[in-house]
């Protein structure tokens, strides 16, 4: 709005100055030297934006690279990893820092081992932070939670510049091979890959290979579901 405010009064002037007198060609002019500055001042604001919002993630991050976790408070169970599990919100109250609105209040479900769970419902009906507090991205503010070992692909997820298998086994590279192309053709894409010249062994991204891949939206989106595939937890949420 200030740009495009600034942009009328230097075109007003102009042209006051053009009908007194000034030389079309200093009109011609002055107009291509506005408009150059308008749009780099665009730019410039947009980069601006963009650096501090890339602040903000990076001081979380930090926040959580210095946070001591400890231990969690809760009980470690020596089951199985194929033992069911319930999942259980028990009186759960939940809102998000710095916010007065609660998304739960006194919330309880119980979700019976194997069954499997859609959540559906409008916009900001608070599917996303169920999941989130569900997986222990945030901790209510009272109630329990009590559920079995995680693995999730989230709607925005990320795949990092290492070869496809360490995308999916976040281990070195090279370590179970045998497994990793097993749960590739589960998720149906080893095909795919095979026919790349380093199979599962190939970069991900051209940031630091030429010959990397770059795979389209639901392609990448398997091999995120590979990688929670591979953590063969006992509860997998999408």
């Amino acid at each position: 709005m200030t740009l495009l405010l600034s942009d009328i009064a230097t075109y007003g002037i102009l042209t006051y100055l053009t009908v007194k007198g000034m030389p079309i060609a200093d009109f011609s002019m002055f107009i291509i030297a506005t408009s150059t500055l308008s749009q780099k001042m665009t730019s410039l604001s947009g980069s601006i934006t963009d650096i501090i919002r890339e602040q903000m993630h990076v001081k979380d991050l930090f926040k959580f690279l210095d946070e001591d976790l400890g231990e969690t408070g809760g009980e470690l169970l020596a089951l199985d990893k194929d033992t069911p599990l319930e999942i259980e919100f028990d009186n759960v109250s939940f809102k998000y820092p710095d916010t007065d609105k609660n998304i739960y209040e006194n919330f309880s479900l119980k979700i019976p081992a194997g069954q499997k769970l859609a959540l559906v419902g409008i916009n900001g009906a608070g599917k996303t932070t169920f999941v989130k507090l569900l997986t222990g991205l945030f901790s209510p503010d009272s109630g329990r939670i009590l559920l079995a070992s995680i693995a999730a692909v989230f709607q925005d997820y990320k795949l990092f510049n290492f070869s496809i298998q360490e995308n999916i086994t976040c281990k070195p590279a090279g370590e179970d091979d045998e497994r990793v192309n097993k749960i590739l053709d589960e998720v149906e894409i080893k095909d795919k890959i095979m026919e790349l010249p380093n199979g599962i062994k190939t970069l991900f991204g051209k940031e630091y290979d030429s010959q990397g891949v770059e795979f389209s939206g639901g392609q990448s989106q398997k091999i995120a579901i590979a990688r929670a595939l591979y953590k063969d937890a006992s509860l997998v949420i999408l």
